[in-house]
């Protein structure tokens, strides 16, 4: 998920109650499943969990 992606969703849900969006500032330009998109993610996934929780 990039910057805009976390607007567009504020923009169009934002009179719900969401939690937050965390932005992991991937590019939009990978193709399903790409191993190399699932290492980015896995990567961001885990050091956001990092400074989140201390995991």
């Amino acid at each position: 998920m990039e910057t805009e992606h976390r607007t567009k969703i504020r923009d169009l849900y934002g009179h719900l109650d969401l939690p937050a969006i965390e932005v992991l500032h991937v590019p939009d330009e990978y193709e399903f499943m790409d191993e190399e998109l699932v290492d980015l993610l896995t990567e961001r996934i885990n050091q956001s969990l990092q400074s989140a929780f201390g995991i």
